[in-house]
């Protein structure tokens, strides 16, 4: 049976960490000692207990339910055991077993007694740890210096080695070792598990995970496509005889009871990958087995629960994009293409259809010009996309998109290699694997990324003092704005509610926002960097109180055709904080090739080679810079991104970090002119500051030589921009060689001493004199795809079908 990928926390990682040598440490004997066997259950009563969860009228159970009645449960179990092979006949042979970190261990060692793992966190090196042969397995076997191996034990992927070793040779010994390893868990892991909450848990950490969604979620895949694989291996090798039944008949009472007993709560309460695990994974037993009396239960309840983890907009309650790849497209396929159940309504295939659709749009809808995906939350990798290769350009009639459940954003002028690009992460509840990045920018021009997220390895568990981790983390590091030196904290709310963010797209102009309404928490990037970790095991370190008394709004406007964008930081406090405003440049660029202008307030890149980066900023007149490129001391890492460069001496890639700093209280806007560059050449002209009080903004001429004229008022004011007058909350007017107008206005209550028909909106106006044609703008009130090839388009005006 095809997997379903279900668990890529950490399939992805190992598979990168062995492409390296991987050396072996000696087998080491277990620390903790296995509780005292179970006395072993008489065949007879496993069988009857596994027949009592079973219903036996059942089309196809007739040769069990003969055998049951007459008393003879053995005979009945080979009965079974016949019926169960010949339905996973019919099945895809499975084409990959999930190993996490168990990638090493292989089936002529656990024979011996031996299991081979890689240690989270360091996937240079393989451990092996002697967990006894099967029949006495412990299974809390745990490593002095990897305990936690004593958890992963418990996920029980390994003993699909066995699995994997007799289907590819068909050897008995290996149906014998994987019969015996599940005869042993059955029969002896419960007395363990309590053995070890009795004594000492803390000697295992992590020890809560073995009752989490995540760990149930792996146990019982590891169940069934070892169950399935054996059975047709043995069917097929004309073995089924030596099939132990009292082994399948283990597995099933253990799954149908104790496993499917502590997995349906969590099916109401997990969330994000974890759930997806785990739903899918109950959703498969209860597929599989149809006849069992709580199956249709499991497919119940495993089915809306899978489903919730999705977006309306196909994208996921999870925000980094590494767990993307477990999606819609698997729990379609097995209830499209699986085993007939009664429960596939043409309403559910209808909504698993279109999720499914949906979901495949996400990722290519958001690609970069370089191919590789932006860094959307705890991405723990550089650049790319986990495993997946780079993605070719869609051929859309889009460029420019919003998901409005998931808060990605993306303005963009085409799909070719050297396009303009620019990815905002709006504002939005947040379930897991969650960085303070809300209104972080990246932008991409001309094929070069010139302000990036610096990812980060952030599962490496090495990273002991949470330095690291807390710089990648924190929105200092994402193009964002922090408080007092402190990020946007986590919130919660309703995943089905639209983002009321307002959104605009045209052939002229963009624009897109977010919101951060606080709290601002956790670490300050100034003084708890490096040395976190350690302060947090002070019981006399206590972090700073929350800030909760700013928001701040982020507006950006695309002048499509000129190449350059506006963005507008809106900032408003009760009482006085420091505010700093980060610019994280790409790592080609050395130290002394990031310029900065404090007089004009201008931060720019000077590569002699390639293409360059131009901010101008203006409405802040206590503006202060500082510049950072790999600082790490005690107290504070800034300026990396999280290209590793020494291992041993945990090194990343130093990249110059550019900080605009000013402290306010009250309301305050701080515009920022952004101009990539082809070239080293400056494109827009004759910036001139034009803010002055209760105003931000500039007068430019644009490359075609066409002058540009922007203002924000830090509330409502008549604005006059290029002629034009309007009381609004911001103005931007573009005029062509004819004295025609074009802009948009936001918040609008006059236009040219009139009345606008709404407060937002892009405008097109032959000239002064005569009224403009405008287009509103507004926040999506829904999602869903219209057309399709060349004709695809997003459409926000209408919720989903």
């Amino acid at each position: 049976m095809k997997r379903l990928n279900c668990f890529p926390i950490h399939a992805w990682l190992v598979a990168s960490a062995l492409c390296v040598s991987l050396q072996a440490d000696p087998p080491v004997a277990p620390s903790t000692p296995p509780a005292a066997p179970a006395t072993k259950p008489d065949a007879d009563t496993l069988y009857q207990k596994l027949f009592s969860l079973v219903d036996l009228t059942r089309p196809g159970m007739e040769p069990v339910r003969q055998k049951v009645e007459s008393g003879d449960f053995n005979a009945a179990m080979i009965e079974y055991r016949a019926v169960l092979a010949n339905r996973v006949g019919k099945l895809p042979r499975n084409g990959r077993f999930g190993y996490s970190l168990w990638q090493p261990a292989s089936a002529d060692e656990l024979l011996a007694g031996d299991a081979t793992t890689i240690r989270y966190g360091d996937f240079n090196t393989k451990h092996t740890v002697h967990i006894g042969k099967p029949g006495e397995i412990n299974f809390f076997a745990a490593l002095p210096e990897y305990r936690d191996v004593g958890r992963d034990i418990s996920n029980l992927e390994w003993v699909n080695k066995y699995a994997e070793a007799y289907g590819k040779t068909r050897d008995p010994k290996y149906l014998a070792g994987w019969c015996a390893t599940w005869v042993d868990f059955s029969e002896h892991w419960p007395a363990q598990w309590d053995a070890i909450q009795k004594s000492n848990p803390e000697r295992i950490p992590s020890l809560g995970w073995i009752k989490g969604p995540l760990m149930i979620g792996m146990r019982l895949y590891a169940m069934q496509v070892g169950f399935v694989s054996v059975l047709q291996t043995a069917a097929d090798a004309g073995h089924l005889d030596q099939l132990d039944p009292r082994a399948l008949a283990g597995i099933m009472v253990r799954m149908g009871t104790a496993e499917m007993g502590a997995a349906l709560p969590w099916l109401k309460k997990a969330g994000g990958n974890q759930l997806r695990s785990l739903a899918s994974a109950v959703l498969e037993w209860g597929i599989l087995l149809p006849e069992m009396k709580s199956a249709q239960r499991w497919r119940d309840e495993a089915i809306p629960a899978n489903i919730s983890t999705c977006l309306p907009d196909g994208s996921d309650k999870e925000q980094s994009l590494n767990y993307f790849n477990n999606g819609i497209g698997p729990l379609l396929n097995l209830v499209r293409k699986r085993i007939p159940i009664e429960d596939q309504t043409p309403a559910l295939m209808a909504k698993l259809e279109r999720l499914n659709e949906f979901r495949g749009r996400v990722i290519p809808s958001l690609v970069r010009p370089d191919g590789f995906i932006p860094g959307t939350g705890t991405d723990p990798v550089w650049d790319k996309y986990g495993k997946t290769a780079k993605l070719s350009p869609p051929s859309t009639a889009f460029t420019s998109i919003v998901l409005p459940f998931g808060g990605y954003a993306v303005q963009r002028d085409g799909w070719r290699p050297d396009s303009l690009y620019l990815f905002m992460k709006q504002t939005r509840p947040n379930w897991g694997h969650w960085r303070a990045i809300d209104g972080a920018l990246q932008l991409s021009a001309y094929g070069r990324n010139l302000l990036v997220s610096p990812m980060g390895q952030i599962y490496d568990k090495r990273d002991s003092t949470g330095g690291w981790t807390t710089y990648w983390g924190s929105a200092v590091s994402q193009n964002a704005i922090v408080v007092d030196g402190m990020s946007s904290a986590e919130i919660s709310g309703d995943f089905t509610k639209l983002n009321t963010w307002r959104w605009h797209s045209s052939s002229r102009f963009d624009f897109m926002e977010t919101e951060v309404t606080g709290p601002y928490k956790g670490s300050d990037f100034r003084t708890d960097g490096l040395s976190l970790g350690e302060r947090k095991l002070r019981k006399d370190w206590q972090p700073k109180p929350p800030v909760t008394d700013v928001t701040h709004r982020r507006q950006v406007h695309f002048l499509r055709d000129a190449g350059c964008w506006v963005v507008t930081d809106r900032v408003h406090s009760k009482q006085p904080h420091d505010f700093t405003q980060s610019w994280c440049v790409g790592p080609e660029f050395t130290e002394n090739e990031v310029m900065i202008d404090s007089a004009n307030k201008t931060i720019s890149t000077q590569q002699s080679a390639g293409p360059n980066l131009s901010l101008n900023q203006f409405g802040v007149p206590d503006l202060a810079y500082e510049r950072y490129f790999g600082v790490r001391d005690d107290h504070r890492i800034l300026g990396w991104v999280g290209i590793m460069t020494d291992r041993e001496k945990w090194m990343y890639t130093p990249a110059v970090a550019v900080h605009a700093n000013w402290r306010s209280q009250g309301d305050r806007v701080l515009v920022t002119l952004m101009v990539p560059r082809p070239g080293a050449l400056e494109r827009v002209r004759d910036v001139t500051d034009k803010s002055g009080a209760g105003v931000s903004g500039f007068d430019a001429v644009l490359p075609d030589g066409r002058p540009v004229s922007y203002r924000a008022a830090t509330d409502h004011l008549v604005l006059e921009a290029l002629g034009l007058k309007a009381d609004a909350s911001s103005l931007l007017v573009v005029r062509n060689p004819h004295g025609r107008l074009s802009g948009v206005a936001l918040g609008a209550q006059t236009f040219n001493d009139q009345a606008p028909a709404q407060p937002d909106f892009e405008f097109d106006a032959p000239n002064l004199k005569q009224p403009p044609v405008t287009a509103p703008i507004s926040a999506p009130n829904g999602f869903r795809w219209t057309g399709s090839g060349t004709t695809l388009m997003p459409e926000y005006t209408a919720p989903a079908d």
